[in-house]
């Protein structure tokens, strides 16, 4: 018997034990000073209030201690409210409830059909729009006049239907604000709103009007895995140059020769990340070229590079080279020019032209006797070859002066030219 009840005492303790450690952290009842509370899941609480209210204060209760400032209070219905209970008394930390809002009319009609369907709206009441699920809208007060995604822009417009967004894997509910443009047509938000699942969510902003018309704003949410913010560079490299690339470093200064471009290669860190170079045409002193890298999640780094440009004589070199050979043919044109004009003179000088300048020597034989002058005839310089018949009459020469008393002439290399008589 003593067995049998320690048994039972035993087994009792453990599933006081379990519960207890279930209940760790546990909201005991929420309440609402309007509308109608309604647990979801075990962090999830949704609140149906009527569409003209927009504040409610929360009540709840808690076998352990509530977070300061998530407590129950006064909260507003266009929101979503977070509760936290403290649950570390039993070593399970903080506990976090959502505590999301829905507008009464929604009960009303909630992406459902027209009642009156069978009935087509006048054409000049229907509202200018091209989606077929909204072809039987009755009328431009089926209109919003503001939709609002807090954190996202949707570029609204009053007679677009559809919107698209890209929320990250940690977004769990959208903040949505809804206004109609004619006073009692009420607005009601799709509950996946509140609790969004990876991939496509189709988000319903439905209007209705007293005769329970519809149109239907619809926002189209993909939740994805949150896009890369890294926009570094891994690398830079300008051809012809040395450059110490830092990717932490943005700013950097660069002298350059007579380039007007360089050639810039560059590589991301991060391979879905993009870069674009900005001002690498015509440099100059004062030049800026900018890469401008952009991440997966559209921000932007830019890595700055001044210009400088130095004289380099080595970027003229071929104009050097060619500037040599012009002077080196120049040298040698003068040279050959000199040589030419002195084989043409040969061995004579003009000074030796003048002094043999219309000088007629005779030439006599050794065996011949000079011809006697007759009848008072003056003696001449012209001897005549009795035997060969011939003059030779010496022409300038280039033969070197001597002094005035010697008229010798070296006859053997003299030129001469001969005539015959």
């Amino acid at each position: 018997m003593k067995k049998r009840l320690a048994l039972f005492l035993a087994v009792f303790s453990i599933a006081l034990l379990k519960l207890d450690v279930y209940a760790c952290g546990e909201i005991k009842e929420l309440t609402s000073s309007s509308g109608t509370v309604t647990m979801v899941d075990d962090s999830n609480y949704l609140i149906t209030v009527p569409d003209d209210i927009s504040a409610v204060t929360l009540y709840g209760t808690t076998d352990y201690t509530w977070v300061t400032g998530f407590e129950p209070r006064k909260v507003s219905t266009s929101e979503v409210s977070e509760l936290k209970v403290d649950g570390n008394a039993c070593g399970y930390g903080i506990y976090t409830y959502f505590v999301r809002f829905k507008k009464k009319s929604s009960i009303i009609a909630e992406n459902t059909p027209n009642q009156n369907d069978d009935e087509t709206p006048p054409a000049d009441n229907k509202p200018d729009n091209s989606d077929e699920e909204n072809q039987g809208n009755a009328g431009s007060n089926l209109l919003l006049k503001s939709l609002t995604v807090e954190g996202y822009d949707l570029n609204f417009d009053p007679y677009t239907y559809e919107y698209s967004l890209e929320v990250g894997l940690d977004v769990v509910y959208l903040s949505i604000k809804a206004t109609p443009e004619t006073q009692g047509v009420s607005v009601s938000i799709s509950e996946n709103a509140f609790s969004l699942i990876e991939g496509e969510n189709l988000v319903a902003v439905t209007l209705v009007d007293a005769n329970g018309n519809t149109a239907v704003y619809n926002i189209k949410v993909n939740k994805v895995p949150p896009k890369s913010n890294n926009n570094y560079l891994s690398s830079l490299k300008i051809e012809d140059y040395q450059f110490n690339f830092d990717p932490a470093k943005n700013v950097y200064e660069l002298e350059i020769g007579k380039d007007l471009s360089l050639n810039i290669s560059a590589v991301t860190q991060d391979t879905k990340s993009t870069y674009e170079i900005i001002g690498n045409v015509n440099l100059h002193t004062g030049s800026v070229i900018t890469i401008k890298v952009t991440a997966e999640d559209g921000s932007v780094r830019d890595y700055v590079i001044n210009i400088k440009r130095v004289f380099n004589i080595m970027d003229y070199w071929i104009y050097i080279v060619i500037a040599l050979l012009l002077l080196l043919l120049g040298i040698l044109l003068i040279i050959s020019k000199k040589k030419k004009n002195k084989k043409k003179l040969g061995p004579q000088t003009i000074d030796g032209q003048q002094e043999t300048a219309g000088v007629v020597q005779e030439i006599t034989s050794q065996n011949v006797a000079p011809i006697e002058p007759q009848n008072g005839e003056e003696n001449v310089s012209v001897m005549a070859d009795v035997q060969a018949g011939t003059l030779k009459i010496i022409e300038p020469t280039d033969i070197e002066k001597t002094d005035d008393s010697s008229n010798k002439v070296d006859e053997e290399n003299s030129p001469t030219e001969i005539f015959e008589l």
